[in-house]
């Protein structure tokens, strides 16, 4: 499909928006830490609508997540089949009001182990809805993205230090 060939890089336009060059790099680490959603799953929007996570864009507005500021797409190998919806194990999911991470539920399936190309989202309340799912998008929480923004910008004062060492 071209447009999950060219929508935003593997792995690097969430850290891209939050700390550049550097941030794309600990993004494309981070993929293979935290998941996301395949290509086709129908996030919904404010208006009530659902709409592809590929075809979401910046600055749309979701349904409880509100803005999209950051989408990106990443490769995982943890896919689970959730109520239908096949998400990264490590994603976080309200269930029965307590959150957990997918690979914790007894409502999960594996799919195995097979790579597979996902897509997430960063919003400025931090969730997605689907299928009246709650999930968390990729920052899970306030405190975890302004931990992540703080770190990129050490990570890019000892990536200069170490190039202009060699």
């Amino acid at each position: 499909d071209k447009k999950e060939n060219t929508a935003s890089g593997v792995g690097s336009a969430i850290g891209m928006a939050v700390g550049g060059p550097v941030g794309g790099v600990v993004g494309g680490i981070i993929g293979r830490v935290f998941g996301c959603f395949l290509p086709d799953t129908q996030i919904t929007m404010k208006n009530g609508l659902t709409k592809s996570i590929i075809d979401i864009n910046l600055n749309d507005d979701i349904a409880i997540g509100g803005r999209v500021f950051a989408h990106a797409k990443f490769l995982v190998n943890d896919l689970y089949d959730y109520k239908d919806i096949k998400v990264s194990g490590s994603y976080m999911v309200n269930e029965n009001n307590k959150w957990l991470r997918v690979e914790e539920s007894k409502l999960s399936k594996s799919l195995g182990n097979k790579e597979h190309i996902v897509y997430t989202l960063g919003t400025d309340s931090r969730r997605i809805l689907i299928n009246n799912i709650l999930f968390t998008d990729y920052f899970e929480v306030d405190e975890y993205f302004n931990n992540w923004k703080n770190h990129s910008i050490e990570l890019q004062e000892q990536n200069k230090n170490i190039l202009n060492a060699i």
